[in-house]
């Protein structure tokens, strides 16, 4: 019986394991990136179902969050409280210097330490939990940005009931209203680890309207 060429092999590969990372099959094959991105495509179209036309009913994956699983084991997921738990609880800036640092660890130390499939793997793990980190920024930002418009709104509906032109309003000192709602505080902290709970309860202070300490 004839052996199978390499390129077949990689295609049998993806065939059996669809949802490996490119990077782990080129380091597990000894062969370039591009060239494996093609044999993907490829073992993609032969593992293509074929099915009968249907009702739009499909329902759109959840996406798996780097902390539902770990690279070389489950030691960590083991634990009652597991490192990552810890880390973030850190600032944000130290969150995303911590996990860009341990990304390029594994992917510099590749073939010095364990199999390099694996330590790829490790860190693309990191990368996963890094571009989580940057996209709760996204979030935080937009939560910042409904905060200022729903002042802005506020300071024009002073202005239009105290008869006075919006630019003055803006130019005068903001107008005293009641502390922020527990629901306002709890959806904040939720998105801001907390930062922006103080700097709220600060500017409340600030503009002598008595927030909690």
């Amino acid at each position: 019986m004839k052996k199978p060429t390499k390129k077949q092999r990689i295609i049998d590969y993806f065939v059996k394991n669809p949802d490996v990372s490119p990077a782990i099959a080129a380091a597990k094959f000894e062969t370039a990136l591009p060239t494996i991105y093609t044999l993907r495509k490829e073992a993609r179209e032969i593992a293509k179902p074929v099915r009968e036309p249907e009702a739009d009913t499909a329902v759109e994956p959840v996406p798996v969050s780097a902390n539902d699983w770990q690279v070389g084991g489950d030691h960590y997921k083991n634990m009652g409280v597991e490192p990552w738990d810890v880390v973030d609880t850190w600032p944000r800036e130290q969150r995303i210097g911590y996990y860009r640092g341990n990304a390029l660890k594994y992917i510099m130390r590749m073939g010095s330490k364990d199999v390099s499939a694996q330590e790829i793997a490790k860190g693309e793990h990191y990368i996963q939990k890094l571009l989580e980190v940057l996209q709760e920024v996204g979030e935080v930002e937009q939560v910042l940005r409904e905060a200022a418009q729903q002042e802005m709104d506020y300071i024009e509906q002073h202005a239009i009931i105290s008869g006075i032109p919006i630019r003055d309003a803006l130019r005068a000192a903001p107008p005293k209203r009641t502390p922020l709602t527990e629901e306002e505080i709890e959806h904040l902290d939720m998105a801001t680890s907390g930062t922006v709970v103080d700097f709220a309860r600060a500017i409340e202070r600030a503009h002598g309207i008595g927030g909690e300490e």
